[in-house]
């Protein structure tokens, strides 16, 4: 599990890697790759990251090998774990769960129900926190709570989200659409 944790942690920073090399590149048309396979982003790993349960790299669109869902558009993300806890280690005795990885989101294996949307999350700086959204995906006016849950280094300081999308009391209500919300940190001093 410590393994597969830290490959999701290393994916994490290399897509934020890509969107700076991208940024800085002025490249206008996208900023996070639209596929783990993509042989740019590819270059960002010294060793290939492989999902020790299946012994498939995880830089794959097959989530049965990779463990992970990864749906981008080039402008925003979503990293969802599908990977089944096959060995329990949440001691739940509840094998086909995914796995309970707390750095990115729990999507489940299935695609969303028609007419609800993802709410992907993304954290500044990235691995200062684990936010979570409940629930993801949601129907257009659900009320989404969001959950900050800080590194041990850093305290939250507040939600950014697109206009149009106003959180009070850490919720908000969900939209029509997918939403971008982004988790800031500070580091404690």
């Amino acid at each position: 599990m410590q393994v597969f944790e830290t490959n999701i942690i290393d994916i994490q920073k290399a897509l934020s890697t890509y969107k700076s090399n991208q940024i800085l590149l002025e490249v206008q048309t996208k900023k996070y790759p639209t596929s783990l396979s993509d042989n740019e982003f590819k270059l960002l790993f010294e060793r290939n990251p492989i999902n020790p349960y299946t012994g498939k790299t995880m830089l794959s669109n097959n989530p049965d090998e990779s463990g992970i869902q990864y749906v981008s558009d080039g402008l925003t993300y979503s990293l969802c774990v599908t990977q089944r806890d096959i060995e329990d280690v949440n001691k739940n005795n509840n094998y086909d769960e995914p796995l309970p990885v707390s750095v990115a989101q729990i999507c489940g294996s299935a695609p969303p129900t028609p007419g609800t949307y993802y709410v992907t999350l993304i954290t500044n700086p990235a691995s200062a926190g684990s936010p979570t959204a409940t629930p993801n995906p949601a129907a257009p006016g659900n009320t989404v709570t969001l959950t900050a849950n800080p590194s041990s280094c850093y305290t939250f300081s507040s939600w950014s989200a697109p206009s149009g999308v106003t959180i009070t009391n850490n919720s908000f209500v969900m939209p029509a659409k997918d939403v971008t919300v982004t988790a800031n940190y500070t580091i404690r001093q």
